[in-house]
């Protein structure tokens, strides 16, 4: 069975990240893709399971090694769908780890997240736990955004709002 990666691209501008020959999978670098972004833009892998999108956004972040691979350089930021949490803080201690980690401040991440602001980290649910990870996205500095699987476990309502980051 054939697997394909399909993409979605939205809002072209000018040309920030250029990634060639970018493994598809981790262990067999005979399939590659190239992938340009523009500033401003969404680009949105799409595909079957197994065929390939995390490593594709591992390899842009620079977790897969090929010595075929070839990025521009900028600065990335990879939130994985699997994005682990400091448990024994609260949801704020945790944005304030953020903001030791980058050095920046964000009132817009404590206001996405004022509902469970006080929450221990353990005791969130898929969704407000996901809100958290994406709240790093407030406090990052990189020129590309890699997000896996972004909207797993958000309501419709933190989608809209995740829409507006």
């Amino acid at each position: 069975m054939r697997t394909t990666i399909g993409v979605h691209i939205f809002q072209m501008v000018s040309i920030l990240f250029i990634a060639r020959n970018v493994p598809c999978h981790p262990y067999d670098h005979s399939k590659t893709c190239n992938v340009t972004v523009d500033r401003g833009q969404v680009l949105q892998l799409y595909g079957l399971n197994g065929a390939g999108k995390t490593t594709v956004l591992k390899s842009l972040a620079g977790y897969v090694i090929s010595q075929d691979l070839i990025i521009s350089q900028h600065s990335t930021c990879l939130i994985r769908s699997d994005s682990q949490l400091l448990h024994g803080l609260t949801v704020k201690e945790q944005l304030a780890y953020y903001e030791q980690l980058s050095g920046r401040r964000s009132h817009l991440a404590s206001d996405w997240l004022k509902d469970i602001i006080t929450k221990d980290t353990s005791a969130l649910s898929l969704g407000q736990a996901r809100r958290l990870y994406l709240a790093q996205l407030y406090f990052s500095k990189a020129d590309v955004w890699l997000l896996d699987e972004p909207l797993i476990g958000l309501d419709a309502l933190a989608q809209e709002r995740f829409m507006h980051i």
